[in-house]
């Protein structure tokens, strides 16, 4: 019996997962965390926080969206960054 897939657009053909009937691997960056987000909120015993890794690879408004996305589904995260910078700043929002 076929398992019920909680992920809009989310199939698994073949063992291979896929997304609107193409490979995970043709997502963008920002398509890929978006997707992990929605994966992780799917398990409602988990701990609801989460590590964002990659961020700096994002457009800081498409950032800011995938932080707001973790605010709305109440899921406290942490996402570190590359930057140029001699020191390290922590900024909460």
């Amino acid at each position: 019996e076929p398992a019920e897939i909680p992920i809009e657009g989310l199939s698994v053909k073949d063992g291979i997962p896929l997304i609107n009937g193409l490979p995970v691997s043709n997502l963008s960056e920002g398509e890929k965390l978006d997707l992990c987000i929605d994966v992780a909120i799917q398990n409602p015993n988990g701990l609801n926080i989460i590590l964002i890794d990659g961020v700096e690879k994002l457009a800081t408004d498409l950032r800011e969206k995938l932080y707001q996305k973790c605010k709305n589904k109440g899921l406290q995260f942490i996402a570190p960054r590359t930057t140029d910078d001699d020191t390290m700043t922590v900024v909460t929002l």
